[in-house]
């Protein structure tokens, strides 16, 4: 039974969606701002969804938020819905969450569908070459100035992606953008260099997750940062290999989270991160993730500790396998007041 109180909603199958759809047309679901809709489309084994989800967005143009679960199988009717959708069907939508597709329509159709669109999820799971290929020539002709936040984690892109973003940001497409997405991706090191070589690219980013990259794909720290300069949060995390456990470069005025949790760091990563500092490289830090390191020892806490932090107030090291002598070390930099607003501690002793 649907709950008409309700402000987040759960589809699941085409009657679920249809009884909801009609129910909405008498205002009775005016509440609701968020849909999860899971659905199958034709062919995939829930026939009529497809027509369902076109009757539900007819049903609540108002809606802000809307999440579409596709586990259709190759050629059913994602590309379909979006085509039959009537142009500004979503005039107040802000959040569209397309995750598990094979297929994704062209993003000139989701605009269409949704002119007013802030925040857009992406995540594909076919990995064929000429599915890949198609996706990334499609970032090339986007155009969608007022997006505020894009993730296309977990999705595998073609060759080649890396500077189809690229020259969609210098066309301006991506202005707006302050959170990106790029998880779980298949970048290559080719791809991040061609991303961040473009500088004005995301020229207002300040949210950038990075977080298990292919093995062995290299960030190049130093170019990420002049092309980045707004940047806030970075997580690079469990993408081991990347570059940074040795050649931590470039100066981040602003950034003022930094995860490397499960990076496969050692202690000379720690002594880079601590050039960094004391050369005023990293001089707004606040929160600092080393977790899951094993490598790291206590003689690497303490030259990271060894140099002034001002801003530092969190520091994880759980999941290194430390002594209590790092935890000493730690104490001592803060009684010393090279770490004056540090008020957290995370470590396994």
């Amino acid at each position: 039974m649907l709950d008409a109180r309700a402000d987040f909603v759960t589809l699941v199958g085409h009657e679920n969606l249809w009884r909801f759809a009609l129910a909405s047309k008498t205002g009775r679901f005016g509440s609701v701002k968020y849909i999860f809709a899971r659905y199958r489309g034709s062919g995939g084994g829930d026939e009529g969804s497809e027509q369902a989800l076109c009757a539900l967005a007819a049903a609540a143009p108002r809606l802000p938020h809307l999440c579409i679960l596709s586990l259709e199988r190759p050629g059913s009717g994602l590309v379909s819905f979006f085509d039959s959708l009537p142009q500004g069907v979503w005039p107040r939508l802000r959040d569209l969450q397309i995750l598990f597709a094979t297929a994704v329509p062209e993003f000139p159709r989701i605009t269409a569908a949704a002119p007013a669109l802030e925040s857009l999820s992406l995540c594909w799971q076919a990995t064929e070459e000429r599915v890949c290929a198609a996706r990334t020539g499609a970032f090339a002709r986007l155009d969608w100035r007022g997006l505020l936040s894009l993730s296309l984690g977990g999705t595998q892109l073609g060759r080649g992606a890396g500077a189809a973003l690229a020259q969609a940001g210098a066309a301006g497409s991506f202005e707006t953008v302050r959170a990106l997405s790029l998880s779980e991706t298949s970048l290559t090191t080719t791809d991040l260099a061609a991303l961040f070589l473009a500088r004005d690219a995301f020229p207002a980013l300040e949210t950038l997750m990075l977080d298990s990259l292919p093995k062995g794909t290299k960030v190049d720290t130093a170019t990420m940062a002049a092309a980045l300069p707004r940047l806030k949060y970075l997580n690079l995390s469990w993408s081991v290999g990347c570059g940074v456990e040795a050649n931590w470069g470039g100066v981040w005025p602003r950034l003022e989270v930094l995860v490397l949790n499960g990076c496969d760091l050692g202690d000379v990563a720690l002594e880079d991160l601590a050039s960094a500092s004391a050369s005023g490289c990293l001089p707004g830090i606040v929160h600092l993730f080393l977790s899951r390191n094993a490598r790291i020892t206590c003689a690497g806490v303490t030259s990271l500790v060894g140099v002034a932090w001002p801003r530092l107030e969190y520091l994880a090291l759980d999941g290194c396998g430390l002594s209590g002598t790092a935890t000493r070390a730690v104490a001592a930099a803060r009684d010393s007041g090279r770490l004056g607003s540090l008020n957290t501690l995370v470590c396994d002793s």
